[in-house]
């Protein structure tokens, strides 16, 4: 048995999305909160059951690592609602020696991305195990599938004596879904829908970012599926002011810049897949010094951003948050990183 690790960081929405000289791109908020993934090759098939752990204080919540539990099964469930459920199934079939298979949807999604690189690599067919272990629930804009499939993209390579450039993890995670731009370094500009283009546009500053999680789901193949590309071709002159803000704060060292490009980029999602409360989180972040406020342009997450070395603003801000927003779920401070896959965090 070959074994390979990866860790990848997970976000809170992107900094800019939109459409670019007629093509659909986006600028990823990659976060410090990770997804780790472990593929054993050759190993009996099984998966241990990603959890979302969270601990709850003043109406805030903050990600903790998940702690799975292992199953004999392929692939499995993700899904907050279901998942103790399909785990005590599983592992009651599982002890009376059956062979055991459930739906799921990200650990599927993970799962395909590693068939597909065993089979890239000359190794189709090869027996794996996969661990998914990610502290954020999915289908809000955390962009957890990304990670998780990055993720194993990257242990499945590595356990079989391989490695992927950038490039090469991109189109096979594509493959599976429209993915995030966390496979590359910093922060890139990114084709998520067919990986045919991508720009690393420097390194992530460290911005203080209050993540906002509200209520509500958002299927990223469904939501891609049936996106107003009419709609998102007529935005496309707000699109390029918010990334040319972008390109123009990391190429000066001005964290407003940025902060004025995500709100740019979050305002005009508004015509695409509106947030209720985006006009109020933009107002309290002003209250408290905020540089900007960006969205899951697919997902229901909002961060408000600050300048690096002021997380007691972003607390600030979720202290009152609970107060002034509607449809609010909870929220904890994060620090912005660079992409890219990691051995440890």
């Amino acid at each position: 048995m070959k074994v390979g690790t990866a860790v990848v960081p997970c976000t809170c929405g992107e900094l800019v999305q939109g459409i670019q000289h007629g093509e659909p791109f986006l600028v990823s908020c990659p976060i410090d909160r990770y997804s780790r993934v472990r593929v054993a090759v050759g190993d009996a098939p099984r998966v241990v059951t990603a959890s979302v752990v969270r601990s709850r204080s003043s109406n805030r919540s903050a990600p903790q690592e998940g702690t799975g539990r292992q199953v004999v099964t392929t692939p499995i469930v993700r899904s907050r609602s279901s998942e103790v459920a399909a785990t005590v199934t599983v592992e009651s079939e599982a002890r009376m020696g059956k062979a055991v298979t459930i739906s799921g949807d990200t650990n599927f999604k993970a799962r395909r991305a590693a068939e597909a690189t065993l089979a890239l690599l000359g190794h189709p067919g090869v027996p794996f195990s996969l661990e998914v272990d990610c502290p954020l629930p999915p289908s809000k804009g955390f962009g957890t599938s990304t990670a998780d499939v990055v993720g194993a993209v990257v242990a499945t390579a590595a356990a079989v004596g391989a490695s992927l450039g950038p490039s090469q993890i991109a189109r096979l995670a594509v493959s599976v879904e429209p993915s995030d731009g966390t496979m590359f370094p910093g922060l890139a500009l990114f084709d998520h829908r067919g990986a045919t283009r991508w720009e690393v546009l420097g390194q992530a500053p460290p911005l203080a970012i209050a993540v906002l999680e509200f209520d509500g789901e958002v299927d990223t193949m469904d939501y891609n599926a049936g996106l107003d590309l009419p709609a998102l071709r007529a935005l496309e002159p707000e699109h390029r002011r918010a990334l040319e803000l972008l390109r123009e704060g990391l190429r000066t060292g001005q964290p407003e810049l940025i902060g004025r490009a995500a709100t740019v980029s979050a305002r005009a999602n508004q015509r695409l897949l509106p947030k209720p409360e985006l006009e109020r989180v933009i107002s309290l972040g002003e209250r408290f010094g905020a540089l900007g406020v960006g969205v899951a342009h697919s997902g229901t997450a909002v961060g408000v951003l600050f300048e690096p070395g002021h997380a007691d603003k972003a607390r600030g801000l979720l202290a009152e948050a609970p107060r002034s927003l509607k449809g609010l779920r909870g929220g904890w401070v994060s620090r912005m990183v660079g992409g890219g896959q990691r051995s440890s965090c």
